[in-house]
Parts: structure tokens; sequence; C-alpha cells
């Protein structure tokens, strides 16, 4: 009888042995599982926080693009426009002084500085001298 109580025994405790070992592979399991699950939420919470800070700072880069480029054009558009007047008055100063200046010659008979550039003057002293005539 001594023998089968050591066979039971040990049956017993190999017994016991294997559910321990099922009972620790469970709870190992379970822990891992707790841990991948854990590690999972981290790193979903930590990527959605990316992407917030990526679409914030692209959403913000955006409105500064389109400010900066508003004013650009804003600038251009007025030194464009500025030029132009410019063009435009200094233009009509143009036309209106020379309108004045026309004006105010037909109105003056023209002074003669140069004999020789009287055509009056030049056309008689050709005819004078195709003519052999002396001239004045």
């Amino acid at each position: 009888m001594g023998g089968m109580m050591t066979i039971i025994t040990l049956g017993a405790t190999f017994h016991a042995m294997v559910i321990s070992l099922f009972v620790l592979l469970a709870i190992a399991g379970g822990s891992l599982a707790l841990l991948c699950a854990c590690v999972t939420v981290i790193y979903i919470g930590a990527l959605s926080i990316a992407i917030f800070a990526i679409c914030t700072v692209t959403f913000w880069t955006i409105v500064a693009i389109l400010t900066a480029s508003g004013w650009i054009g804003f600038f251009c558009t007025l030194w464009l426009v500025a030029s132009k007047s410019y063009e435009l008055g200094r233009q009509f100063l143009t036309v209106t002084g020379s309108a004045i200046a026309n004006y105010a010659d037909a109105w003056h008979p023209p002074k003669m500085q140069n004999k020789d550039s009287d055509w009056g003057f030049i056309i008689h002293r050709r005819l004078c001298t195709d003519l052999h005539i002396a001239a004045w």
C-alpha cells in the first residue's frame, strides 16, 4: 500500500504542477494581453496627438501663406497703379505743356536767330547763285 500511496502522491503532485503551469500561463498571457492593450492605447493616443499637431500646423501655415500672398499682391497692385499713374500724369503734363507752348508760339512770330535757318533766305540765295546774281 505504501507503493500505491507514493504513486497517487506523485500523480497528484504532477497534476498540481501541470495545473499550476496552466494557471501561470493563463496569468502571463492575460498580463501580456493587458500590457499589449495598454501599449496600443498609448500608441493610438500619441498618434492622435501627432495628427492633431500636424493638422494644426498645416492649417496655420496655409493661412499664413494666403495672408502673405494677399499682402504681396496688394503691394504689387499698389506699385503698379502708382507707376502707371505717374506715367499717365507725366504724359498729360508733357502734352499739356506742349499744347501751351504751341498755343503761345502761335501768337508770337518766331525769332530769327540764324539767317541760315530761314528757308526764304536759303531759297533766295540759291536762286541768286543759280542766276549769277550777287546775293545781298
